[in-house]
């Protein structure tokens, strides 16, 4: 019976919570043509291991499925990558679970083949 405690606590201890599922707002800062754009972004996130759903948009009422999501989770830190495809513009998200927000850069292609890279800066959304 005591093996089996002190497994279960050495298996939590390797295996922390992503702390990622829930509702997230925030911006997406780039820059076009010289002058810097910031848009708001709306991410609702599932983690169920090291697969993660959800939906992304500008705001909480037009939400986009996410593709290819995935949570990576090491004894440090907790890493979230997620891509999302909205009328031929593709955002691919890098992000890192940074003490309660999520915060890292975005790859952008949009229809016309332009790329710009973008910060993202992410924090739980407020119920209410």
């Amino acid at each position: 019976m005591l093996a089996v405690l002190i497994a279960s606590r050495i298996l939590s201890a390797q295996t922390p919570a992503h702390g990622v599922t829930g509702a997230w707002t925030g911006t997406v800062v780039f820059k076009v043509d010289g002058e810097a754009r910031e848009d708001p972004l709306h991410v609702v996130l599932k983690a169920d291991g090291n697969v993660l759903a959800g939906t992304a948009g500008p705001d909480a009422d037009r939400q986009y499925r996410i593709n290819n999501g995935k949570v990576i989770s090491t004894k440090d830190t907790t890493l979230v990558t997620f891509e999302v495809i909205v009328s031929g513009v593709h955002m691919a998200l890098d992000l890192k679970l940074v003490e309660g927000a999520l915060k890292g850069a975005a790859a952008i292609e949009g229809e016309d083949g332009r790329r710009h890279t973008a910060t993202v800066d992410l924090k739980p959304a407020k119920i209410g």
